[in-house]
């Protein structure tokens, strides 16, 4: 399958076990590379791909179905994102969906608690610096939010500042 093929299947109608689904579709098919790519795409620069015009209108929904489709991938065959792990920490600070947010913060913190040195100095600082901009964004959909945001504690919000601004360095 090449980006288009899983664009058009991303764009089907919602139905059950539609991540699932997907996911085993583009493993059966070799297709993860071209999955991660389009991520990339859709993400980094959408502009710049010609692909992507027909579609303009649906970049946001493309965005959170394909991280749907990538954590579930992932968590199928962990070692396929090995190979991009170094794009996937540098993508995941430029993650806007906020629903996406959640898919590639699962990814994450599955790869860095199995496997520390899988992530270096440099991608620590971009993961963690864009993990304290979700928390302190209202905006952000996290499952636990609510003491965060609804009465976070003086010293809650002087922590979170000053880790930002240590890994912002």
């Amino acid at each position: 399958m090449d980006k288009v093929a899983i664009l058009n299947n991303i764009f089907s109608d919602y139905y059950e076990n539609y991540a699932v689904t997907n996911a085993t579709i583009i493993l059966e098919n070799n297709s993860f590379s071209a999955l991660f790519e389009l991520i990339c795409d859709l993400n980094i620069n959408p502009q710049s791909s010609q692909y992507l015009k027909p579609y303009k209108r649906k970049l946001e929904k493309a965005r959170f179905r394909s991280a749907y489709i990538l954590e579930y991938a992932y968590f199928m065959n962990r070692e396929l994102l090995l190979s991009n792990r170094e794009r996937f920490f540098n993508l995941f600070a430029q993650i806007t969906n906020e629903s996406a947010k959640r898919h590639f913060s699962k990814i994450a913190a599955d790869m860095i608690s199995r496997d520390r040195s899988i992530i270096d100095e440099s991608s620590s600082q971009v993961v963690a610096t864009a993990c304290v901009d979700w928390i302190m964004n209202r905006d952000t959909k996290v499952a636990v939010y609510e003491e965060l945001t609804t009465n976070p504690s003086p010293g809650m919000i002087t922590r979170l500042r000053g880790w930002k601004n240590h890994f912002s360095k």
